[in-house]
């Protein structure tokens, strides 16, 4: 399990599309939905694909931090160099959209615009669905406090306790909810699983796709089930289960690959997208109401192609930079043995309109 994962790039691609297809419900109800052809238990659990870029997270982290000049200024620097300018410029956009021409945001406020902005702990953030990254953002400065001083166990036990506790406190305060929180539980699974695999020896590729095809499987065969039987922790067991063995995954179509290379913007564009595109369909045009499906894919497309420009023009040559810039400023050499280690991921029980 060394160099780049193709696995976990597919993983993202998956979750992305997940939470799109979820979220795309937003224009069907201007539709006849007679005509509609939905994938109904997608569009009823797609939300989850947010659960999945949790457990994704917390396998890179602890895969980053194995790296012998791991140091936790780097990781953070990288970190805040990955996910705080894209969010910022999207915060700016729906905020500009907003004020000149629809309103896609409950509060345009200066004040909740700096919040959103900075990513700070809140009830909605500007972009709906940029509360997550207010997750992703606190899990990665206890992994870079944790991580050193007592490796993945140590991480793998905040998680666990702060599932406990906040089963038993349920926290409201947006502050305390983002340390202790039940979605730690899917970041959790993801330490579990890097501490899973580093203990399973170098695998043949017969072998790396049994794995890599049987534990997404059964993940997949685990999470359906818990939809009509209780089972305790199904999404997160799922979503350990589909990193596991998605970590082993041998090859995988380049196309599929680049999707996840772009799946954090894809992720924050998608809302901002979907909104604008049922504004500008509803207010301008009466689009035939039997089109719903080619209004959805051809939302997904036009968002697949600015995430694409964004990956290309502004989030890659950041990340350049910062890597760049780490190696002056920190005098430590960035290694980065996942390639393109976008830890964000996107993206909980409801998103959005949450």
């Amino acid at each position: 399990m060394e160099g780049k994962l193709p696995g976990i790039q597919v993983g993202r691609a998956v979750a992305a599309a997940s939470v799109f297809y979820f979220h795309s419900y937003i224009g069907m109800t201007y539709f006849d939905q007679a005509n509609l052809r939905p994938f109904r238990w997608l569009a009823a659990n797609g939300a989850s694909g947010v659960d999945l870029f949790f457990a994704i997270s917390g396998f890179i982290v602890c895969y980053v931090a194995a790296a012998p000049d791991f140091t936790p200024a780097t990781f953070l620097w990288k970190r805040f160099c990955r996910i705080f300018p894209l969010n910022a410029v999207v915060t700016v956009v729906i905020v500009l959209f907003t004020v000149n021409v629809s309103r896609i945001t409950d509060d345009p406020g200066w004040l909740h615009v700096v919040q959103s902005i900075l990513i700070l702990p809140q009830k909605v953030p500007v972009n709906s669905v940029g509360w997550t990254l207010e997750y992703e953002v606190v899990f990665y400065i206890i992994a870079a406090i944790l991580l050193p001083l007592g490796g993945p166990r140590a991480l793998l036990g905040y998680c666990a306790a702060s599932y406990l506790i906040a089963a038993w406190l349920n926290p409201e305060t947006p502050v305390i909810a983002r340390f202790i929180s039940d979605h730690h539980a899917a970041f959790g699974a993801g330490v579990l699983a890097y501490i899973v695999a580093r203990r399973i020896p170098s695998l043949k590729a017969p072998s790396a796709w049994t794995i890599s095809i049987l534990l997404p499987v059964m993940a997949l065969i685990i999470f359906r089930l818990g939809t009509v039987m209780p089972i305790p922790l199904r999404t997160p067991t799922a979503c350990g289960l589909a990193v596991l063995g998605l970590a082993f995954l041998p090859w995988a179509p380049q196309w599929l690959v680049k999707f996840g290379d772009i799946s954090y913007g894809f992720y924050l564009l998608h809302w901002p997208g979907i909104s604008m595109m049922t504004w500008e369909a509803f207010a301008r045009i009466t689009p035939n109401p039997v089109a719903g499906e080619v209004w959805r894919w051809e939302t997904f497309l036009h968002i697949t192609l600015v995430a694409y420009l964004s990956w290309t023009y502004f989030e890659h040559p950041i990340n350049r930079w910062a890597r760049s810039a780490s190696r002056r400023y920190f005098r430590a050499a960035v290694h980065d043995p996942a390639g393109t280690v976008d830890l964000v991921d996107v993206p909980a029980s409801s998103l959005g309109s949450r």
